[in-house]
């Protein structure tokens, strides 16, 4: 297979790689190393009839497969969500009962390159009668991801938290101060602390309805900065990446956006062998 055909299925499969950059890896000068450079590589071990994993096992760094798009994650995991909600005796779109008019989320990421804390602001919208109590989630990038210590300024309570590592999941029950008819709106403020593994080094918000305003931010510790930092916005399933400045504190605010997915990813200087 010439490598202008590998070119062309790469960019029909959603994967595209020039040219140049495949001769690069043919001859050995380059190896793939980018998040979209990997997910190329699990097209190709694909398209040439490999095992999973069979590529990557090649490359001399060898480095986490990055997760499919934000969306195909949440998709693949609401059967199990909705599993735990079930267990806390809430609707399968218990998520969905309050839907965000503005919103700022913070996550902190400390001198080991954990992700200890996010904390987040947000005015919401009850979407149904006699709502007093709602769920969120939290999907973690690897199996010994948790939420501990869950923090509430205002809005509600915190109630029980479920936590799956085997399906690298929590998801938190929240006990209305007041019950929530549709159209209503309150003011919620809280936080939580996290135990992560250098492994997680993203962040993504699902937003559910054209929103005004959604802001996130990450907060790194000043001597212990990532070496490059991508912006993601995700609509229908299409994402797009856009690359930032690093700062101790890097954030941007999406202006009436929704409904998708917005978030960060960023990288740690070792894992920017090759471009």
């Amino acid at each position: 297979m010439s490598l202008a055909s590998v070119r062309e299925r790469l960019v029909a499969a959603g994967t595209p790689v020039s040219l140049a950059t495949l001769s690069y890896w043919r001859s050995g000068q380059r190896e793939p190393e980018r998040d979209t450079s990997l997910r190329a590589l699990v097209e190709l071990e694909r398209m040439l009839g490999l095992l999973p994993g069979e590529l990557e096992g090649l490359l001399p760094h060898r480095r986490r497969i990055p997760p499919p798009s934000t969306s195909a994650m949440v998709a693949e995991h609401r059967p199990a969500l909705e599993a735990m909600f079930a267990e806390l005796g809430l609707p399968p779109k218990a998520d969905e009962l309050l839907v965000d008019r503005e919103v700022t989320v913070r996550l902190d990421v400390d001198e080991s390159r954990c992700q200890t804390k996010i904390s987040m602001m947000a005015g919401r919208e009850c979407t149904a009668d006699g709502v007093d109590r709602f769920a969120w989630f939290l999907l973690h990038g690897d199996d010994e991801g948790s939420v501990d210590d869950f923090s509430s300024y205002s809005g509600f309570q915190p109630g029980r938290v479920l936590n799956s590592p085997e399906k690298r999941l929590s998801v938190t029950e929240a006990l209305l101060e007041r019950e929530m008819n549709r159209g209503d709106i309150a003011l919620m403020d809280w936080s939580f602390d996290l135990s992560g593994t250098p492994e997680d080094d993203w962040l993504s918000y699902q937003v559910l309805r054209r929103t005004p305003a959604v802001t996130l931010w990450l907060r790194f510790h000043p001597d212990h900065l990532p070496a490059a930092c991508q912006r993601l916005t995700e609509v229908d399933g299409v994402e797009e990446w856009t690359e930032v400045d690093v700062q101790p504190a890097t954030g941007h605010t999406w202006v009436n956006f929704g409904p998708g997915i917005v978030g960060f990813r960023w990288q740690w200087p070792e894992d920017l062998h090759v471009s």
